[in-house]
């Protein structure tokens, strides 16, 4: 994980929906995707499961 944090800033384009975002996040960005989600599937990239916090 060290590493990601010298990395992260400097992902751009396609790169950057693979930035770091730590557990807690990801979980509290699920929970919000599941109240609101209309879709069967939906794949979230970086920016949409920061959005969803």
């Amino acid at each position: 994980m060290k590493i990601w944090k010298i990395v992260h800033p400097i992902f751009i384009g396609k790169q950057a929906n693979y930035k770091e975002i730590n557990g807690e996040d990801i979980a509290k960005a699920m929970n919000n995707a599941a109240e609101n989600q209309t879709d069967k599937i939906k794949i979230y990239n970086w920016k949409e499961m920061t959005d969803l916090l």
